[in-house]
């Protein structure tokens, strides 16, 4: 099976790691790492995905193949109105094998639709990092006020 490749890495405006994956289906892929201290770390995405909007909705929450150290938040652009794109698999040189060229070529519903280029995904990585900034400066804010409340001033 014909692996995928990082194809754009940048720090975001929030601060954080973000991470443009092309899969061998033709479709971009776009990850934030999370770092230790935030409280969604380690956490299955389906425990905040309703706070968070990237293209399609989180998708991902793990240590992904690449970076088996690092845990990242992510989302793909293989939907329903979204489209494959095999000149992006020339234009970063990922060879398919004869039986994937079939598969691909058989994916109908991907052939109508929108592809999501890199400076779309780009936009949308950078738009998940600040919902993740956010969530974590707010999280952080409860979470002094009610120790706040407990301890210090009861």
């Amino acid at each position: 099976m014909t692996e995928g490749k990082i194809i754009k890495q940048w720090k975001t405006k929030a601060g954080y790691d973000g991470v443009l994956y092309l899969m061998p289906m033709g479709f971009i892929n776009g990850y934030v790492k999370i770092p230790i201290i935030h409280p969604y770390y380690k956490k299955d995405y389906t425990e905040y995905e309703y706070y968070l909007n990237p293209h399609g909705g989180v998708t991902f929450s793990s240590f992904p193949e690449w970076d088996k150290n690092n845990f990242y938040i992510g989302f793909d652009t293989a939907h329903l109105g979204d489209k494959s794109s095999v000149e992006i698999l020339e234009k970063y040189e990922i060879e398919l094998e004869d039986n994937e060229k079939e598969v691909l070529k058989s994916y109908t519903i991907f052939r109508h639709g929108t592809f999501r280029d890199e400076e779309y995904c780009t936009r949308e990585v950078e738009n998940l990092a600040k919902e993740l900034r956010e969530a974590n400066n707010r999280i952080k804010k409860e979470s002094w006020r009610y120790l706040w409340k407990v301890f210090i001033n009861p």
